[in-house]
């Protein structure tokens, strides 16, 4: 019986004469061997029902939506550049399992996006846990290492920090917020009226972004001007006008769209997504007037709590961070914590204004027992410090914290280990930023704190295949013996 082959797949035709291809092939290669041998997409499957991969293409759809996924947060692409990559780039379509021989569909930017959004952040938590788990497993007399490395990499020792992800805002000056109010109400109607939802508009919509873009320009050259405080406030009373007179042409419209949004041209979904773009500037408008006002007009502070910092960034903070280049930063916090090879052994975004960074380590040690990692030693810098902190680690644990107490600090100097990890985890400050900005993106291309923290995690788990993937190899120290 002649063997039937369903998929129809070809090798990629060699390449001579350039090195950066042939290492980025190799790279792939190894990253989609480590896929393989660690059995992480039959992990990602199977956390799916049933229905959603009980047959061979649905499971294939996944494995693309995973690989996909992990493509574009290994090199930063956006949507639309990954689907053309995807479209022309043979390297890319190998990887994702696309290249064929009779014909290549690639996914839309659209499909992508819908790919990421597959996996939860806790889903992606246990990928990277599995897939740690599947690196750390060391060689026996009878069965290599699952993953051919040279060492297995060692979770139990593990160099902590925190990093601020920013938030994709401008500098939040208050007057700025009611330019961002006009902009996204007018582009909101007219999105509206392109679906023949009309309402009473005197003038085009742009006439009135126009209108408040030269408030704004007044604003930005009355600053040092004769009088400037008076001037402000004179601008800021027409920039006020203006919003009040474009919330009720937009209220009009919202109620016009409620009333015959099923008998227009709308989709359910893009009915949702219009009413969602007006009701979550609407519902703000009140307080970012209040808090202008308060600012410019009666030169009153708002409490940090109280502060509306962007109208559609609602879970970023103030963050003091007390550096050179960043006295303030505006985001949110990231707990980190990496082993010595690199690899991101936990993470936590924060939701909530974060705590001290003392406060971080009795959560990271819940979480790494929930993970049944058993840790031997800790290293930190001096914010992590903290008496309940040693006391919490005790003697199982190898305290490596970096005492705040300067004293303490001097004894410490005395330990060769100490001083060993500490020199150690001054290369987590790199780590910090290969992950924030070569897998991440810093400020994230993403809105809510919901997408953050899942973009968060495809970033990792793409982080650590990368860096297992440069890893020694058995294979490779033999070959050369």
């Amino acid at each position: 019986m002649i063997p039937i082959q369903t998929e129809l797949y070809q090798e990629l035709p060699p390449v001579y004469g350039n090195r950066e291809y042939r290492e980025l092939k190799t790279l792939l290669d190894r990253m989609d061997e480590i896929i393989l041998q660690s059995n992480l997409e039959n992990t990602f499957i199977e956390s799916f029902a049933s229905k959603a991969s009980n047959t061979p293409k649905r499971r294939q759809r996944l494995i693309e939506a995973f690989r996909c996924t992990l493509l574009r947060q290994m090199f930063q692409l956006s949507y639309g550049r990954l689907a053309c990559e995807l479209a022309c780039n043979h390297l890319y379509q190998k990887f994702c399992g696309l290249f064929r021989i009779d014909k290549i569909e690639v996914p839309s930017a659209k499909t992508l996006e819908r790919y990421e959004k597959m996996a939860s952040s806790e889903l992606l938590q246990q990928l990277v846990a599995h897939l740690n788990r599947v690196a750390a497993i060391g060689a026996t007399d009878f069965e290599e290492q699952p993953l051919q490395l040279e060492t297995p990499v060692n979770l139990g020792v593990e160099y902590v920090d925190a990093t601020v992800v920013k938030a994709r805002v401008h500098y939040p000056v208050d007057w700025l917020l009611l330019r961002d109010a006009v902009r996204t109400l007018t582009l909101a109607i007219a999105q509206a009226r392109k679906y023949g939802v009309c309402s009473r508009l005197p003038k085009e919509p742009q006439a009135y972004r126009t209108a408040m873009n030269k408030l704004c320009i007044e604003m930005t050259h009355a600053r040092r001007t004769k009088d400037a405080a008076k001037k402000r406030k004179a601008i800021f009373r027409r920039m006020k006008k203006l919003v009040r007179v474009v919330e009720k042409l937009s209220r009009g419209h919202l109620a016009k769209l409620r009333r015959q949004g099923a008998a227009s041209m709308l989709s359910v979904a893009k009915q949702l997504m219009l009413e969602h773009k007006f009701t979550v500037i609407l519902d703000q408008i009140d307080a970012v007037i209040h808090q202008a006002h308060e600012r410019i007009i009666g030169n009153r502070p708002i409490a940090s709590k109280d502060k509306i910092l962007s109208l559609y960034e609602s879970d970023m903070h103030v963050i003091v961070r007390g550096k050179t280049d960043a006295e303030v930063e505006f985001g949110n916090t990231l707990f980190l914590a990496e082993q010595a090879d690199g690899l991101i052994v936990d993470w936590e975004l924060y939701q909530e204004q974060a705590p001290a960074d003392s406060r971080m380590i009795p959560e990271h040690l819940q979480r790494m027992k929930e993970k049944e990692i058993a840790l031997r030693a800790v290293a930190s810098d001096r914010g992590f410090d903290s008496k309940e902190n040693r006391h919490l680690l005790g003697e199982e644990i190898e305290n490596h914290l970096c005492p705040r107490n300067l004293e303490q600090f001097k004894q410490r100097l005395e330990d060769e280990a100490f001083c060993r990890h500490q020199r150690r985890r001054a290369q987590t400050e790199a780590r910090i930023a290969i992950v924030m900005h070569g897998f991440l993106g810093n400020p994230m291309r993403k809105w809510g704190y919901r997408n953050k923290a899942r973009l968060c995690g495809w970033g990792i788990l793409a982080h650590n295949l990368w860096v297992l993937a440069r890893l020694p190899q058995q294979a490779a120290q033999a070959k050369a013996a």
